[in-house]
């Protein structure tokens, strides 16, 4: 007895031995590329190395059965992977640049925190030299500053776990996680006790770490005397710690960038992808499953005779444009089928190739209620039933690949499986490429679509796909559809009834994800960067009100002061920018192979995150400098 959540490999609700004993199969059956095995790698092998030992015996099998191995391998893949359907590792990378992003956000926040405790040491240096004469240690200074820096971080924590509580419906309906099995304990996201354990260390971590530079230079007082000397000229004195606090401005503002720089390329790449054109239209779409029963439609005819019959009602109804029966829905999940091909007259350029193209066996009427585009000659019609010439629809890609620069109307190809090959089907038309696969969403893949009523092999044990394009309210045809099929058989189970906008709505669940959160961890880390930035600066005018008094003095209008104080903020943003460029270029290398239609070194990104991040920086430094050009100059002199 399994829980009642348990769906690996996939869900199911009965598991049965396999009644079939590989030994005793025909050799092209046992060869055949359909297969998924699960093992356990012995203790101490790596994953490479029995990669490696697996294709190695691929490679023997090839030479010794080149009619059914030819160009075929093996590839091992963790299970963790298969079950996250990352079998290339993207989910993977991309959720390891959000953790390095939110990295960032937290240096930025620390930093910040360092700042003002830095410049919060500069008031208190008298009273801490004053403590210090009077028998208090270094230790317990720096004992009682780091408390207090403490007291600060667990204020933030505290916040920031209330604020997750808050956000987590949020990310949890944002997760890039598409699990194909064990999705109940892989989509399960909590705040629980190790969650929490996390939080404290990084608390403390970060509370102690920025917290001990300040102390310890605050502790570091040698004297009162010396105290009130520095207090006396402090302008002079104020320097160092100045440039303590422009290093750690300097920092905030690179990392601000690389976040920019990273959340622009995510963004960007995310509105690439929402603008690709799927090659159908997908909106008014209604898409069912209907799993026929083995038992009761066990022959090709059984199974035909059923989907005309569904079909002529069907495309009776009131709200009904069109309806047709496929194999696939576009990018559905789950599986998906696939064919191995030969052309006529062509073989393949390099023998380890295995042409290979999306595999549809389609109604006549499928492509009119999906919507592609004929590109050249027919669709699939009524005459292209069991006994008529095997034809094929072919999309673009494939005659790319199989026929570049010819006509391929009247051309002629087969499907290969096991060493067995159909009939050579004869081409009748072309259609614009159609985004068939979810994992492979990215590029154009082959496809071909064939009657559903020509399969030369025993058809796959998969539900049949009911699409209809409907005009007005969905739910309504739905019900007269059920009732349609019903009409039919009355036992036929009927699943998955939703619009095809529903299925579309998770394809790039994963590229939404990151381009949100790093969006909003870019904008966090510019907020946080400004205000560090405007802190500086007003301590700087602060610390320097007696040399800009005297500046005033000498003859130096408000404009002046203003970009005396202006430029000393731009220097730092400048300098910040030019180490941003540099890690947001570091930072996209991880971020490469998730984008799409955009360089990870894109000018324009990293222009415009050059020409906001120094707008934003330049505002915050406005303020103070405004301040400092207002200074009375006698009332500044005789402050000092």
């Amino acid at each position: 007895m399994l829980p009642p959540a348990f769906d690996a490999p996939f869900s199911a609700q009965l598991w049965i031995p396999l009644q079939v004993r590989i030994d005793a199969l025909p050799f092209d059956q046992r060869a055949a590329t359909a297969h998924e095995f699960v093992a356990r790698l012995k203790p101490g092998v790596r994953l490479d190395q029995a990669d490696a030992e697996l294709k190695q015996l691929a490679r023997r099998l090839e030479q010794e059965h080149p009619q059914v191995r030819q160009g075929w391998s093996f590839g091992l893949i963790p299970l963790r992977r298969q079950y996250l359907a990352d079998l290339d590792g993207r989910a993977e990378r991309l959720l390891l640049v959000l953790g390095v992003a939110v990295g960032f956000l937290l240096l930025i926040c620390c930093a910040n925190v360092a700042s003002l405790l830095l410049a919060r040491g500069v008031s208190r240096e008298t009273e801490i030299a004053i403590r210090r004469s009077l028998g208090a240690g270094r230790g317990r200074i720096l004992q009682q500053l780091l408390t207090e820096s403490l007291l600060l971080a667990f204020a933030g924590g505290g916040a920031g776990v209330l604020l997750a509580f808050w956000l987590l419906p949020g990310l949890g309906a944002l997760t890039p996680i598409q699990a194909t099995a064990l999705g109940p304990w892989l989509t399960d996201f909590r705040i629980d006790g190790r969650v929490l354990l996390f939080s404290l260390a990084i608390t403390v971590l970060t509370g102690s770490l920025f917290g001990l530079a300040p102390a310890l230079k605050a502790a570091g007082s040698n004297g009162l005397m010396s105290a009130i000397k520095r207090a006396e000229h402090h302008a002079g004195a104020g320097k160092e710690r100045r440039r303590s606090l422009s290093a750690l401005v300097v920092g905030e503002v690179a990392l601000a960038a690389t976040l920019l720089v990273g959340g622009g390329l995510v963004a960007k790449s995310f509105h690439r992808l929402q603008s690709i054109d799927l090659g159908f239209r997908p909106d008014g779409l209604l898409t069912m499953e209907l799993p026929l029963s083995p038992a009761k439609y066990r022959a090709l005819s059984q199974q035909v005779d059923f989907i005309d019959q569904v079909l002529q009602r069907v495309r009776t109804l009131p709200g009904v444009l069109a309806a047709g029966i496929t194999t696939n829905v576009p990018m559905q999940r789950g599986t998906t089928l696939d064919s191995v091909f030969e052309v006529e007259g062509h073989a393949p350029p390099r023998p380890s190739e295995v042409p290979i193209t999306a595999h549809r066996a389609v109604s006549p009427g499928y492509a009119e209620a999906l919507g592609v585009t004929l590109l050249e000659g027919r669709l699939l019609d009524a005459n292209d039933q069991q006994r008529a010439l095997p034809v094929a629809v072919v999309s673009a890609e494939l005659v790319r690949q199989s026929w570049p620069g010819e006509d391929p109307i009247g051309k002629r190809l087969r499907r290969v499986r096991a060493g067995q090959r159909g009939p050579w089907m004869t081409v009748v038309g072309v259609v614009k490429d159609v985004k068939e696969d979810r994992f492979n969403f990215r590029i154009a893949r082959p496809v071909w679509y064939v009657p559903y009523a020509q399969q030369p092999f025993p058809p796959p044990a998969l539900p049949l796909n009911l699409v209809v394009r409907t005009e007005g309210n969905w739910g309504d045809v739905a019900a007269s559809v059920r009732a349609s099929v019903r009409a039919v058989d009355s036992s036929q189970p009927i699943a998955n009834v939703m619009p095809l906008r529903e299925q579309l709505a998770d394809v790039l669940i994963g590229e939404r994800f990151s381009a949100v959160l790093m969006t909003v961890l870019a904008a966090m880390g510019l907020l946080l960067a400004a205000l560090g930035l405007y802190g500086v600066i007003a301590y700087s005018v602060g610390q320097r009100k007696g040399e800009i008094g005297l500046r005033m003095a000498l003859g130096a209008g408000p404009r002046d002061i203003l970009r005396l104080v202006i430029g000393e903020g731009a220097w730092l943003v400048g300098a910040g920018l030019a180490l941003g460029a540099a890690g947001g270029w570091v930072l996209t290398r991880l971020l490469e192979t998730n984008l799409y239609g955009v360089s990870s070194a894109d000018p324009a990104t990293f222009m415009a995150v050059a020409v906001l991040l120094s707008s934003v920086a330049l505002l915050a430094c406005f303020v103070p400098a405004r301040r400092a050009s207002r200074i009375e100059p006698m009332a500044a002199l005789r402050s000092e």
